[in-house]
């Protein structure tokens, strides 16, 4: 069971995580009220551990491709087992987190024995959040421990859905819908949320193609049918030759990526008012950086683009004050 000391250390240790390691969600997710906010937080802490074993970052966990795979299986088990401890409970019984977590480090700040086990459970159990998304986390991580280029447009599509689209569903369940929703409604939200993840993270490999290539072992995104149609290598992207063709190819994504963000515009006007700015800052935080990468193709494979803080607080700001506005009328 969780105390509330066990749980308030908790969610201060991923609230820390969030801030270290998001770059470009901290500043909006901080947007959300509490305890919507922590729930927040406390996903990405999750993510953030099952992330760091997939790219042999996380310092408590054996580098090798075995030793990645292994630790992987054993989050993954952990993870379902509290998602069915949580159905469980529903009925009378206790939940349990794992009592193993990674040590603190500079990557996990934090006493020793502080975890995001807690607060995660916490939000697994606050907002029914499906053990099927979890499953289909851990479907596409696993892809990336052994990574083989990607052949097809289909198939990127359907490693965002793992990876970022299931997320983006996951943060609908702690935001809620608007007061009046229909189950029309969710159907379609969840649809958009999907989409809004898929134009988050094809933005993120847009803006990593140099850094994705350079790591071992090589991670390669952007599908093959559509290089060859390109007529470019992997490698022809990754050194920016031919830097026309290289420059269009990657412009023709960025608007890729852009028909998605626009698509899903109305998900900012179904979801719940303590979501929406949140969503719109962190949207506008990435349609930002997309749009540097469509002026500056080349920016993808130097060191990775970024928003500039001062960018990135008047987002916020702009989306605090709109909903401001909002609440008043």
């Amino acid at each position: 069971m969780i105390s509330p000391d066990q749980l308030e250390r908790s969610r201060a240790y991923c609230r820390e995580i969030t801030r270290r390691r998001a770059r470009n969600f901290y500043l909006g997710l901080r947007l959300t009220p509490e305890p919507k906010r922590s729930s927040l937080y406390a996903i990405y802490a999750w993510m953030r551990r099952a992330d760091d074993i997939v790219d042999g970052d996380a310092d408590d966990v054996v580098a090798s491709p075995a030793g990645r795979a292994a630790e992987l299986e054993r989050f993954a088990s952990d993870s379902l087992a509290i998602c069915d401890a949580v159905a469980g409970s529903e009925g009378g019984g206790s939940v349990r987190w794992p009592r193993a977590s990674e040590p603190a480090t500079s990557n996990a700040p934090g006493q020793t024995g502080d975890t995001f086990w807690p607060a995660f459970t916490q939000a697994i159990q606050s907002y029914k959040i499906e053990r099927a998304l979890i499953e289909d986390v851990f479907t596409s991580l696993r892809r990336d421990l052994d990574p083989l280029p990607m052949p097809s447009e289909n198939e990127l599509r359907s490693y965002c859905r793992g990876v970022a689209s299931t997320v983006g569903v996951a943060c609908i369940r702690v935001w809620g819908l608007r007061a009046g929703a229909t189950s029309d409604d969710m159907a379609r939200v969840d649809e958009l949320a999907s989409r809004r993840g898929l134009a988050f993270q094809l933005t993120n490999i847009l803006r990593d193609v140099g850094c994705d290539y350079d790591a071992e072992p090589r991670r390669v995104y952007l599908p093959a049918d559509s290089l060859a149609r390109a007529g470019l290598s992997a490698s022809d992207l990754r050194h920016w030759r031919e830097a026309d063709r290289c420059a269009a190819f990657i412009r023709e994504w960025c608007h890729y990526a852009e028909r998605e963000f626009i698509a899903t515009e109305p998900l900012d006007d179904l979801v719940h008012s303590d979501g929406r700015a949140a969503l719109q800052a962190m949207t506008r935080t990435y349609r930002t950086l997309l749009g540097r990468l469509r002026e500056r193709p080349e920016l993808c494979v130097g060191p990775a683009a970024s928003v500039p803080r001062r960018t990135k607080l008047w987002i916020a700001s702009r989306a605090l004050l709109e909903q401001w506005v909002a609440s008043r009328a």
